[in-house]
């Protein structure tokens, strides 16, 4: 009897748990890019589109950040799982930057993002410049 009742208590979470564990992380407002975790975004421009898919824009992040090559690091795995290559970072744990790519689906270009992070505990940021490539045949 127990087990009964738990089964008919736990089987209709299941769903629900699926589903929340489904969520993505919500992105720059108006793009697919994923977010910047635990800075504020203080500006944001995009300045050409392509099929309704952003192509070119700036977003400036403000906030603390400790170390710049850790918060590439951070950054750098919500761009892999949203299907963006990613170059080595460079810099140091004051200034870093990481550019990462993208073809645009149906169209001959490459989106192309550089991150750069400046640390400071109170007044860090970070910039994310979007901008497009034309896809060369290799």
């Amino acid at each position: 009897m127990p087990h009964r009742t738990c089964q008919r208590l736990f089987l209709p979470l299941i769903p629900l748990l699926l589903f929340a564990c489904s969520i993505r992380e919500p992105g720059i407002s108006g793009t697919d890019l994923p977010a910047i975790p635990r800075v504020t975004l203080s500006s944001s421009d995009v300045t050409d589109f392509q099929g309704g898919v952003p192509t070119s824009g700036r977003f400036d992040f403000t906030g603390p950040v400790y170390d710049a090559l850790e918060r590439l690091r951070w950054i750098s795995r919500a761009y892999v799982e949203a299907g963006w290559t990613p170059q080595s970072p460079e810099g140091s744990q004051g200034k870093a930057t990481q550019v990462f790519t993208k073809p645009l689906r149906n169209k001959p270009l490459k989106r192309v993002v550089t991150i750069t992070a400046v640390a400071s505990q109170t007044e860090g940021s970070v910039l994310v410049e979007l901008h497009s490539e034309a896809l060369t045949s290799e």
